[in-house]
């Protein structure tokens, strides 16, 4: 689903600004101390916190009044990308596959239910998000949220989500 107009000017705006010297290339891994770059994502991100900032909280909880879900206990803090000239991100899926050991647990946050993807930006060309197994392309539109549930009812994995950020022709995507 592909909600629109459901994050303000200014909410981007502090968003972006909120932790601009922090942003660094982008990495994967759960554990802080063995995350490397990654080989399949050409972007740089920082981490924003619900504890950081009251704005941040309200953005989440908004989140969770959209869903249904509680985002105050096992919600994810929001990760925050740029995706320059060129930025992409391989095809990949959020949540653990059903036959993986199941990374998530071990640092107490269950696998991933579902993702919440603000759009922070317009992109003049390139930059959409594709579900290469669903058939499905979400064009980045500032102020709109891309939104999918990773697992299925029965807590199995959902093939279907397999997605990847497009490269950026021209612009920056956020």
């Amino acid at each position: 689903v592909q909600f629109y107009d459901v994050i303000s000017n200014d909410e981007i705006d502090f968003l972006r600004n909120f932790g601009y010297d922090s942003l660094e290339r982008s990495q994967v891994g759960i554990e802080l101390d063995n995350r490397k770059v990654s080989k399949d994502r050409v972007a740089q991100n920082f981490w924003a916190f619900d504890r950081q900032n009251p704005l941040i909280k309200r953005l989440s909880e908004r989140v969770g009044s959209f869903v249904g879900l509680n985002t105050q206990q096992g919600g994810e803090a929001f990760q925050i990308a740029n995706y320059g000239l060129g930025g992409h991100y391989l095809h990949h899926y959020d949540q653990q596959p059903d036959d993986a050991e199941d990374i998530f647990d071990d640092v107490g946050l269950g696998n991933r239910i579902a993702t919440w993807m603000f759009y922070l930006s317009d992109v003049e060309l390139g930059g959409a998000t594709v579900f290469t197994k669903a058939g499905v392309t979400v064009w980045p539109k500032k102020g709109s949220a891309a939104f999918w549930y990773n697992l299925r009812s029965s807590g199995h994995s959902d093939l279907l989500t397999e997605h990847a950020g497009c490269p950026v022709l021209i612009g920056s995507k956020w």
